[in-house]
């Protein structure tokens, strides 16, 4: 628990929003993620459609929350796993963690699992851990629910989930890098009318370059 307690001292102030300096889970670019990097350590998180891989937007600075936010639209993904229950949501989201191969860390993340306004953080994670990790989960897999002990998740219902990915030194218990992130799920005509309005602003940009 000494993990937590100092996780949560970090500052979201050196937090950016770009590219890992990898990325090997899909095909999706390495860009739009809220990233920390410390030295050789850098953690990344973002949220991102399950399927085609289309970032839903940058992520907003909500300095209300002190965090970085991503709108995306609540549904079930149109692909689902045999007998999944609950269901996948259209949204996913992603985590990159590297860390030196010389060194051993233990790697928190922390998982809201209460759609409400307030927060109930469930934590997986530990160690030793040495390399990089990198990896897109649906709050609809059903290991969630049995690492994180049984939830409620709703695919179809707006809320708000809040995401945090911390590398921890193992020797001395000093936190080294921290991540954060906040997911707010909103009926599907507002996110889709967002996503229309990025396309047209493409459009128009290409339709600019060949005047």
């Amino acid at each position: 628990m000494a993990a937590v307690s100092l996780a949560l001292m970090q500052s979201a102030s050196a937090l950016t929003v770009g590219d890992t300096w990898t990325w090997s889970a899909g095909s999706t670019p390495p860009g739009a993620f809220v990233i920390d990097t410390q030295g050789a350590v850098q953690v990344g998180l973002r949220a991102e459609h399950r399927l085609h891989g289309l970032w839903l937007g940058q992520p907003q600075w909500d300095a209300v929350a002190g965090k970085y936010v991503y709108t995306v639209p609540a549904g079930v993904s149109e692909s689902q796993p045999l007998n999944a229950d609950p269901q996948y949501a259209v949204w996913s989201f992603d985590f990159s963690i590297i860390t030196p191969i010389d060194s051993f860390f233990d790697v928190y993340m922390d998982i809201d699992v209460d759609p409400s306004a307030g927060t109930n953080f469930r934590q997986l994670g530990g160690g030793p851990f040495q390399g990089t990790w990198q990896d897109s989960w649906n709050m609809g897999m059903d290991f969630l629910q049995t690492s994180l002990g049984s939830f409620s998740f709703d695919p179809n219902a707006p809320g708000v989930y809040d995401f945090a990915l911390t590398v921890i030194d193992r020797d001395d218990l000093s936190q080294v890098a921290r991540t954060e992130m906040r997911v707010n799920v909103v009926p599907d005509a507002g996110a889709s009318f967002s996503l229309l309005g990025m396309a047209l602003v493409g459009l128009w940009g290409l339709a600019r370059r060949t005047r």
